[in-house]
């Protein structure tokens, strides 16, 4: 037996033990272009003797797109994680920016559960306070959406880059959705980014961004909200809240425009449109055209992935170098997601 079949045997068996076909010629030519990745992880392994390190690879993280993302074979999330398997996916975040599990079907409990030695649990009291979280759970966020409740995230946008903090994970549960329609985009800043002229990546090295949450949801004085700033507050409204009460006292915070992943070092664009104010330094009018490049190069078709959703689908998005869009398209029928996000650690 080998030195991987013995470490199977301590736990690490749950996550490997699904025979599946073996990945495309092109999805294992990506696989070996991807820098410092998984592929290297097992290559480096000192047990080879008894099956090749790719194929062992190639077997459990499938990618789902040439932008990013990989499907995880053979874990079921509803049972406790074991230190290998933990690492496992870790070092699948840090290399596809997104790890999809299908057929979970966790609740909320068991996300916060299974999730929480990628970090913290947020708890977002102002969504607690409007009722829009778990039974027993404050800390899972209920995306419910139905006629009486339209989609209100219908844009492209990192989760919470307004806080003091910004999160790291989002990991969102499909409870219910549609038969067509209700998926989710995600754009790899990482590879926006590394696609700049090195001009422009030395200049965005240097920008920070200011934020305010509450620039994504105010209805503003001068009628210039956006369609979505509307809806939003529409919404609220008719919950029986007044938006201005709730998010007035946010305060506007800094970020860097270019962030470094402290495991692999890769750098990736960070960026978000509804929330952002203004480049620090820069005068709004400034900003603003800064604002137009980042969109325009985010949202470009190569660089994303569509997600079409399935019941018990689970996703772990890597919020510091995605950003994502909940399409609308499939509204009023009815889509139902689960949410906890996990922080980032102050250093």
């Amino acid at each position: 037996m080998t030195s991987i079949m013995r470490s199977c045997c301590t736990g690490f068996s749950r996550l490997l033990f699904q025979s599946v076909p073996n990945l495309s010629m092109r999805n294992k030519s990506t696989l070996a272009k991807m820098p410092g990745g998984l592929l290297r992880f097992y290559t480096n392994s000192p047990a080879e003797k008894n099956e090749n390190s790719s194929d062992f690879f190639s077997r459990n993280f499938q990618p789902v797109s040439p932008a990013l993302g990989a499907e995880v074979k053979g874990v079921d999330l509803s049972k406790p994680l074991d230190e290998k398997t933990q690492e496992l996916i870790q070092k699948g975040l840090d290399e596809f920016s997104a790890l999809l599990f299908r057929g979970q079907n966790l609740d909320g409990k068991q996300m916060v559960k299974v999730c929480g030695f990628l970090g913290p649990i947020a708890k977002e009291q102002h969504y607690v306070d409007q009722g829009l979280t778990l039974e027993g759970c404050p800390e899972c966020f209920v995306l419910r959406n139905d006629k009486e409740n339209p989609p209100l995230f219908d844009f492209w946008h990192c989760d919470k880059s307004a806080w003091k903090y910004p999160i790291r994970y989002n990991v969102l549960s499909c409870r219910e959705i549609p038969d067509i329609g209700g998926d989710t985009l995600i754009s790899n800043t990482r590879k926006v980014f590394d696609h700049m002229s090195e001009g422009m990546k030395k200049i965005f090295r240097e920008m920070k961004g200011v934020y305010n949450e509450k620039n994504g949801f105010e209805d503003k004085a001068d009628g210039q909200g956006s369609e979505t700033n509307k809806k939003i507050v529409e919404y609220l409204k008719n919950k029986g809240f007044a938006p201005k009460g709730i998010y007035d006292k946010f305060e506007d915070q800094v970020h860097p425009i270019v962030r470094k992943n402290p495991r692999n070092n890769l750098e990736a664009l960070y960026f978000s449109p509804p929330y952002f104010s203004f480049m620090e330094d820069f005068s709004r009018e400034e900003s603003m055209h800064f604002q137009k490049f980042l969109l325009d190069a985010i949202v470009k078709p190569e660089f994303v992935y569509r997600h079409h959703w399935k019941k018990g689908d689970l996703l772990i998005m890597d919020n510091s170098c995605t950003s994502h869009y909940a399409a609308s398209d499939f509204y009023p029928e009815i889509r139902e997601m689960h949410r906890i996000i996990i922080t980032e650690i102050p250093s």
